[in-house]
């Protein structure tokens, strides 16, 4: 699904994880990884073959 700005997409993307994480907490938590899981997408879209994850 497209948005019309970027602005539209984050308030969707907000509800979505206010409606599947009712606790604060948790949803604190799910920001953060959603927000990760797409820079290391990003990365490995840009860098094919590069990048490379290790624990920390």
């Amino acid at each position: 699904m497209k948005y019309e700005t970027p602005a539209a997409f984050r308030n969707a993307l907000s509800e979505r994880i206010r409606a599947s994480f009712p606790d604060a907490g948790k949803r604190q938590w799910a920001q953060k990884m959603i927000a990760f899981e797409r820079f290391l997408a990003r990365l490995f879209y840009i860098q094919p073959g590069h990048v490379e994850c290790r624990k920390g």
